[in-house]
């Protein structure tokens, strides 16, 4: 059985996959060792479970948006015909990995990718969810060998139920 806070990253990602990384100026633009360039389209994936400083550089040279579940909110409980019922509120962050902050650098710029992202998710309603994606903020996260990292926090919301 996959877990709901699987589901609604996959569901995030995907939203990501589709509206992204299909258009043609989201791509980084690479220069290989012999001087050529290559197009390198931006990706979209999970955090990953053991992140090293190389994996993390390594995603900001190719560009990328990395998705992570960083906790819930609950309200309180209440009865309703028999049933308890508690609202979720279910946290996400977009984390955006590039290795230039404008896209007349190498492609797609950080502040471009962010600001598709965010333009990408709100309102998205993903299976499961009651309302669409909120957008909660976006901050800078931190610069280390020359990459760039910022995130985009928002947020969905859900229904746990049980009956009586």
């Amino acid at each position: 059985m996959q877990s709901v806070i699987d589901d609604i990253e996959g569901a995030l990602k995907s939203r990501l996959q589709e509206e992204i990384t299909g258009l043609p100026a989201l791509v980084k633009t690479l220069q290989k060792p012999d001087g050529t360039t290559v197009d390198v389209p931006v990706k979209v994936e999970s955090y990953p479970r053991q992140p090293s400083e190389q994996l993390l550089v390594t995603l900001a040279t190719s560009g990328a948006l990395v998705v992570r579940y960083t906790g819930s909110k609950y309200s309180r409980k209440r009865e309703v015909c028999g049933i308890t019922v508690q609202d979720r509120t279910m946290g996400y962050e977009v984390l955006v990995f590039s290795d230039s902050l404008l896209a007349r650098d190498t492609g797609a710029g950080i502040y471009e990718l962010l600001d598709l992202a965010a333009l990408r998710l709100i309102g998205f309603l993903p299976d499961g969810c009651v309302d669409g994606v909120e957008l909660e903020r976006d901050d800078y996260v931190e610069e280390r060998k020359g990459a760039w990292t910022y995130g985009i926090l928002l947020s969905v919301k859900t229904q746990t139920r049980r009956v009586a």
